[in-house]
């Protein structure tokens, strides 16, 4: 970020084991990603960098810009932690939906199975 002079930066962590976007210091504008949402990380910045340039535009646009500033340093983290904690349980549902779809179709094998070889039994019976 100071070679570039960027204003954000995203760092893609492996050791965030799915955790989406974290701001874990909110006086810089660092935001640390999984490589799996490292997208999502790029468009937040990327979204926070469009909107202090058009604030630039504006007539008022020291105070909006400093508005901004206090929403991504106070807020934004805040945000980014329910996010995280929705998107970890949303990953556990599908998890639990996945685990019960397999038993269902375990159970559906073994309905057919059961069916066709009783019905094989029979027949030979006849």
């Amino acid at each position: 970020m100071v070679n570039e002079r960027a204003e954000y930066g995203v760092i893609v962590a492996s050791c965030q084991n799915g955790k989406p976007l974290l701001k874990p210091f909110p006086q810089k504008n660092i935001l640390v990603s999984d490589d799996e949402n490292f997208i999502f990380a790029s468009q937040v910045a990327r979204m926070l960098i469009s909107s202090k340039r058009r604030l630039n535009q504006d007539e008022n646009s020291k105070e909006r810009i400093e508005r901004l500033d206090s929403w991504v340093k106070e807020k934004l983290p805040n945000y980014l932690l329910k996010l995280g904690n929705n998107l970890t349980d949303w990953e556990k549902d599908i998890t639990g939906i996945n685990t019960i779809a397999k038993s269902m179709t375990k159970t559906r094998e073994e309905i057919k199975r059961i069916t066709i070889n009783e019905i094989a039994l029979e027949l030979r019976e006849i």
